[in-house]
């Protein structure tokens, strides 16, 4: 197979690197072949970070160096109790996100590579954190300080709504177009989305790659495209819309209104501050509220929304919101 090479993008000299690609092109296989080889040649360590407890747990109940360690036949590889070891010596450390930028500086001094697995998260499969920009802030600066020697590494299958995470949202990343590469804040950040035709003609003539032809699930995880990279239903209400209702998503507030005229309906970031009808669908950890959302259908402003949205009149001033409206309408039929 021909794997994910890192030199292209270590070429580009940039501290963050955000790599998106489809599922078994080698991200994971590659990082690890290059911080090994941080390692033999220079003694430099790495910080390995999850989300959750339970996926740093899953990935120490399983060979973590299984995939690598033919490549490094004279050397012993192991993980264990959220360390990594090269012939029994300590070369690298496994966090959960919220525990890593509580750790003092000190402990990161002979690290030099931070690596962030499994960034994104899939629809309906758990939640990105509270003001998770902001944690992942700390950790950076709380692992970087003022050092300039430290490459950071987000690894992440293509998504949907990935554009909208946190990660891109605080660092006002976007996804490149008509290049797989493309450079943020002033060099530092890059992002790419990757194109490797090598590996995918490989990849076709496996058994998934034969069973999974002309299926959504080749696109996304054949071919790395995005599903939902459509602009339909995309459009600026009118200023001849009234405001209908109000809600609350993960701290950030989205306006309904509805134009009689023209027979839209209109989700967008305005609305009017002081109504009634401002409804909070999302705790302060970012889960969703079940009692309220449950509540909703008590509601005939939100049945007669439900109606227009399967009548296909409703539009999103971006596809951010058209995003937070179709998981707030999976989150609805799920609980209800």
């Amino acid at each position: 197979m021909h794997y994910y090479d890192y030199n292209k993008i270590i070429s580009y000299n940039a501290p963050v690197n955000v790599l998106i690609g489809e599922r078994g092109v080698g991200k994971s296989y590659g990082i690890k072949n290059y911080v090994i080889k941080r390692f033999l040649k220079r003694k430099e360590k790495f910080l390995y970070i999850r989300r959750y407890d339970n996926e740093l747990k899953a990935i120490f109940q399983k060979d973590f160096f299984g995939d690598i360690k033919e490549a490094f036949p004279d050397i012993s590889l192991k993980a264990s109790s959220k360390k990594f070891y090269i012939n029994g010596e300590v070369f690298g450390y496994a966090k959960r996100l919220t525990e890593a930028q509580d750790l003092k500086s000190s402990s990161f001094e002979d690290i030099t590579t931070i690596v962030f697995d499994e960034y994104a998260i899939e629809k309906n499969r758990r939640y990105y954190l509270s003001n998770e920009g902001m944690i992942i802030a700390g950790l950076l600066d709380s692992v970087i300080r003022n050092r300039n020697n430290v490459k950071v590494f987000f690894l992440m299958n293509a998504v949907e709504g990935i554009e909208f995470s946190p990660l891109f949202s605080f660092f006002d990343l976007r996804l490149p177009y008509n290049s797989d590469i493309k450079l943020f804040k002033n060099n530092t950040v890059l992002v790419q989305y990757m194109n490797n035709e090598e590996f995918r003609k490989e990849r076709k003539e496996t058994l998934i790659g034969k069973l999974m032809e002309g299926t959504l699930y080749e696109n996304y995880a054949l071919k790395n495209e995005i599903l939902d990279k459509n602009n339909d239903f995309i459009e600026r209400k009118t200023g001849s819309s009234k405001f209908n209702f109000a809600f609350i998503y993960n701290k950030e507030t989205f306006g309904v209104w509805s134009d009689f005229k023209n027979g839209k309906v209109y989700v967008s970031e305005d609305y009017l501050e002081n109504s009634s009808f401002i409804f909070t669908l999302t705790l302060k950890d970012s889960k969703p509220n079940v009692m309220m959302i449950s509540a909703l259908q008590r509601y005939d402003f939100w049945k007669q929304f439900l109606k227009n949205f399967k009548l296909g009149i409703v539009y999103y001033e971006n596809q951010k919101i058209k995003h937070i409206v179709y998981e707030i309408i999976k989150l609805y039929n799920s609980i209800k």
